[in-house]
């Protein structure tokens, strides 16, 4: 998928220790009625796939963001808007194209923020020849021990990612803490597939993001370039203190985060490297969910954003981002 002419909305700059200095430049937005709460997107074959948070549907969007086609990820009943009641969504928050058994397969996870009806995963092979649901009730208590999470903190999955040989599952820290774990990717193939039950070795890493009015952000995408070896994470901010409820939307950043400075009990730390979505000086009111990248020439790396801002609709971004 090619970047189309931007009209320009937001210029943000970063510099994070190692990370060269880069500007951020995004398109005015394209608002879907058609395509509610999206929340995890990714490119493939020159098109953008998506789901939504209280979506059945799994979305493919051309490069002018238009819903070419939708196909059912499982049934659930919705209302006459599509949207499926807030009590009974599956809360599918992070997607990500894998090799599964052999084949490239959309990976769609639900957040896991309620027992139960969000701990659902389904791998969708891009053919459709295989649909393999999954529990993912064991892989997320595993997560919430080896996070050291606190018995009232909540697992909140929002973002998911694989190289060659690891997967990423990013916690939300609006009741718990922001996280990143890094699992190997044979193991976590094995998991989805019911080859296995647990997935031993995992690895955890605090993430530390800026903030808006006092109030951190938390992780709310991701997805990895094999380009340049980084991962793209987008983290916002909401006005309330759980993982259930949704809050007022306050803002939104992007921030890249190269493999080499993961370090086993590291924090990361992207206080000052993440890119604050302004206009003019002014943050842009709106949810970024998900990121995936499209292109590079050069030193520009370009890409799409979705944003869910909670009214059923989505808003997509083209953007780019220029280091020197």
């Amino acid at each position: 998928m090619k970047l189309k002419n931007l009209s320009l909305l937001v210029i943000a700059t970063c510099v994070s220790g190692s990370v060269l200095a880069c500007d951020l430049t995004v398109s005015t937005s394209t608002t879907l009625q058609n395509l509610p709460s999206a929340s995890g997107i990714v490119n493939h074959d020159n098109h953008i796939l998506a789901v939504g948070d209280d979506s059945s549907q799994l979305f493919t969007l051309n490069d002018k963001f238009k819903v070419m086609s939708e196909s059912p990820i499982a049934h659930y009943k919705t209302g006459k808007d599509g949207r499926i009641v807030k009590k009974l969504k599956p809360d599918f928050e992070s997607m990500d194209i894998q090799h599964i058994n052999g084949k490239p397969a959309y990976v769609i996870l639900g957040s896991g923020s309620k027992k139960q009806v969000r701990e659902k995963g389904f791998v969708i092979a891009q053919d459709k020849s295989f649909k393999i649901e999954r529990d993912l009730a064991p892989l997320y208590e595993k997560l919430h021990q080896v996070g050291h999470f606190t018995q009232k903190q909540e697992i909140n999955i929002e973002g998911l990612a694989s190289s060659k040989d690891k997967v990423f599952i990013f916690n939300r820290g609006n009741s718990g803490p922001n996280m990143l774990f890094e699992v190997d990717r044979t193991a976590f193939e094995n998991y989805m597939t019911g080859k296995q039950d647990s997935i031993d070795k995992i690895e955890s890493y605090l993430v530390k993001l800026p903030a808006i009015d006092g109030i951190e952000s938390g992780l709310s995408g991701a997805t990895f370039d094999e380009a340049t070896k980084t991962l793209y994470l987008t983290s916002s901010v909401e006005a309330t203190g759980g993982a259930y409820q949704d809050g007022e939307i306050l803002g939104s950043f992007v921030a890249e985060l190269p493999l080499s400075q993961l370090a086993n009990g590291k924090t990361i730390d992207l206080t000052k490297g993440a890119m604050p979505v302004e206009h003019d000086g002014k943050k842009v009111i709106t949810k970024v969910e998900s990121i995936a990248i499209t292109s590079h020439e050069g030193n520009v790396t370009k890409g799409v954003l979705a944003s869910d801002n909670d009214n059923g609709t989505s808003q997509f971004f083209d953007f780019k981002i220029k280091e020197s």
